[in-house]
């Protein structure tokens, strides 16, 4: 990308990780709220001609994908019989091309994983993908998506929706009580956090490529 793109993060989580970019004047990061519907209101808000970039967190659909991977949708659709958006290529070669579909709600196992690949085809799901793809369309500006996988197939997810709020933030006191219930679970959290860690990372690695390559 030739000019400062800027970065839609559905969490705060994923836009704190991408800050350092906004502070070496590399991009500039907002945190739009997770959903859809906020995704389109912040490409709406974005203007016509600057480089857009939906970046964070995403689930892996097959085993092609592991925790802390890097991946960028090369072609987005939906669950239900929408249809598919090919994305602009990219030419960074760190991050691997992927059929990324757009769920409705987060998938806590490998049985809803398998389900949606098998319907769609796709390798990753994300919540906001599909809306993004079809907002940006309509844009003068270039465009692109690039998730790091949080979970693998197989991983058992706790309620992370419920772990949020509108803005993205993360609900700790949500968090504590369910630790709390299930304290079995600490070490699944903390494996669950350190991957997403990871993941962002290489997301930001991945931008920073972009940004001197291209989209």
């Amino acid at each position: 990308m030739t000019s400062t793109p800027t970065i839609l993060c559905p969490l705060e989580f994923e836009a704190r990780a991408l800050a350092p970019l906004q502070r070496e004047g590399l991009a500039t990061v907002l945190c739009t709220g997770p959903g859809p519907r906020r995704v389109a209101t912040a490409v709406a808000n974005a203007g016509s001609d600057a480089p857009l970039v939906l970046a964070g967190l995403a689930t892996a659909l097959t085993d092609e994908c592991a925790a802390g991977d890097v991946v960028w949708a090369n072609r987005v659709c939906g669950i239900e019989a929408t249809p598919t958006l090919h994305v602009p290529a990219s030419s960074n070669p760190t991050a691997r091309g992927v059929a990324m579909c757009a769920v409705r709600d987060v998938l806590p196992d490998r049985p809803c994983r398998l389900a949606v690949a098998r319907a769609t085809n796709a390798q990753v799901a994300d919540l906001e993908c599909q809306t993004f793809a079809a907002a940006a369309s309509d844009r003068k500006g270039p465009w692109g998506i690039v998730r790091g996988i949080s979970d693998d197939i197989n991983a058992q997810l706790p309620p992370v929706e419920t772990w949020v709020d509108a803005h993205g933030r993360t609900r700790p006191m949500q968090v504590a009580r369910w630790l709390a219930i299930h304290p079995g679970s600490i070490g699944r959290v903390i494996r669950l956090g350190r991957d997403a860690t990871t993941a962002m990372m290489a997301v930001r690695r991945v931008v920073v490529q972009m940004q001197a390559t291209g989209p």
